[in-house]
Parts: C-alpha cells; structure tokens; sequence
C-alpha cells in the first residue's frame, strides 16, 4: 500500500520544508523525515483498517471496546487492532485474573486501560486521572459509550497523598505519567504503596536513571517484573484480504506506536501475595 498517488503530492509538501532547511545537520534532517513519512503513512493504514473492522477493537486483552470517534484521529490503528503496547498482554491478563477490587489509573488519557479493564473486570472499581481536560473529557466519552459509568470515576490531578483513601482493599496503581513517576512511585514518602501492586511506563527516554531508581525504591517489599519495549509486525492480510497491495512496510508501521526512546515497564507486586 504505502502511499496512494493521490496523496504523494501531499506527501512531499509535508517533507519539502524539512528537506529545505539547509540551517540543521543533515542528520537530524533525514531522522525528522524518516518519522513524519513513518506518521503519514500511519494515518493512511488507519483510516483504511478502520474501513475494514470498524470502531471496536479488533484483537488483543481489551476486543470489542468501543472506540469513539474523537480517538480514532491521527495514528491510531495499534489501539484498534489491539497490539497496542503488546508486550503487556501477558501482565494484562494475569492483572485481569487477580482478586483487585481497585484500580488507581494515573495518567489515563482517553481511557484505553481505564475502559479496556472496566470492561473485563466487573468486580472492580476503577479510579482514573488525567490533568489534560481534553483528553479526560475523550476518557468520559469512551467509558459512556463502553456503558461502565457505574464502576468509573474520573479525576483531574492525582496527589502522592491521595494514595491514603485506597489503602485497604486489593489496589492495583497503573501509571503512565510521562516522566513524574519519579516523584508519585516513592513507598517512602507515601507509605500505602507498600500495600499495593504497580503497573508503571518508566520514562526512560526521558531520564535514564528512572527505571534503576523506581525498582530500587520496591525491591525490598515487591517482586519487579521489567519489560523492555518489543518492536511488532501486525499480520494485515487476515484483515485486508486481498483487495489490497500490501507493502512489507506496511505491516511494521501498522503496529508503531511512535516512541522516541525506551519506555520499558516495571510491574511489581507485593512480596508472596502472588506465588509463581
């Protein structure tokens, strides 16, 4: 597939200013090429995977949610076929299995996990944040149209001290913060992590040192799971069939989530409650 001719003049609009900027190295030049071909193609793959399984996620932990209209813009189709951050399906499921009766969603964005795992786990009550208002207002409209109203609560800004009102109960913390992991994962500081499980995106493309200094702080009361980003080939043609051409490209760019750098995770949970 790549891209369609009726868009290769759209294509090279988007590259031509880059290309012409002869004040920056030319290797920074080619790098910012190479992502902004990589994201416009993702938008085309997208739109096209869309057409053939419509709004509900395709595969993975999370099939059959429903995907509003307002989060499937730009490059989207990892969410929707449900590869997504594939490297935790595992964890996912085995978070799934567990006896929670809370989940502390931090930095819940348009509600993927928040949905995903409301809808799996009917058990559970799920308090999810975000201090982006418009992405915590997608997060609303994702858990309306998924119906699990009943069993969401969102909230803007999430405080260390705030970790005291879920002590007690089974809790799961699920963390994607973008770098202030640093300051809100400190058992330390806040003493009721010591209780609770923890699923967090450690920023190290951000900050080397997040991921030696977030285990050290749990590895004394917690076992520490560390998972390092993986890259996917999506399988496209049970989907496509054979209407289209389909580029080896195609199925790598299908499934890129765009990082800038390692984002591995940490999953820790409390010592002998989960024997292996």
């Amino acid at each position: 597939m790549l891209f369609p001719k009726n868009v290769g003049r759209s294509v090279i609009d988007h590259i031509k200013p880059i290309w012409d900027d002869n004040n920056r190295p030319d290797s920074d030049r080619a790098l910012e090429m190479y992502i902004v071909l990589a994201r416009l193609q993702g938008l085309l793959l997208s739109d096209v995977i869309k057409m053939c399984v419509g709004n509900n996620v395709y595969g993975g932990p999370f099939k059959g949610m429903v995907m509003t209209p307002e989060v499937l813009i730009g490059h989207y189709s990892p969410s929707l076929l449900g590869c997504y951050e594939h490297e935790l399906h595992d964890i996912i499921e085995r978070i799934i299995a567990r006896p929670y009766k809370q989940i502390i969603n931090i930095g819940c964005a348009y509600g993927y996990y928040t949905v995903g795992l409301a809808r799996r786990m009917p058990e559970a009550k799920i308090y999810s944040y975000d201090i982006d208002d418009v992405v915590l207002k997608k997060c609303a409209d994702m858990v309306k149209a998924n119906d699990v109203g009943n069993r969401v609560t969102l909230g803007a800004e999430f405080r260390g001290e705030d970790y005291e009102k879920f002590a007690g109960p089974e809790t799961l913390v699920l963390m994607d913060i973008e770098g202030a992991e640093m300051g809100l994962l400190d058992p330390v500081a806040y003493p009721a992590l010591k209780n609770m499980d923890v699923l967090v995106e450690l920023h190290d493309c951000d900050n080397p040192a997040i991921s030696k200094t977030i285990v050290s702080r749990f590895i004394h009361t917690h076992e520490v799971e560390f998972v390092r980003n993986q890259p996917k080939q999506y399988p496209l043609d049970e989907i496509f069939g054979s209407g289209y051409n389909i580029h080896h490209l195609d199925y790598m760019v299908a499934s890129w989530e765009g990082r800038s750098g390692p984002t591995p995770w940490g999953f820790m949970t409390r010592k002998g409650k989960y024997p292996k």
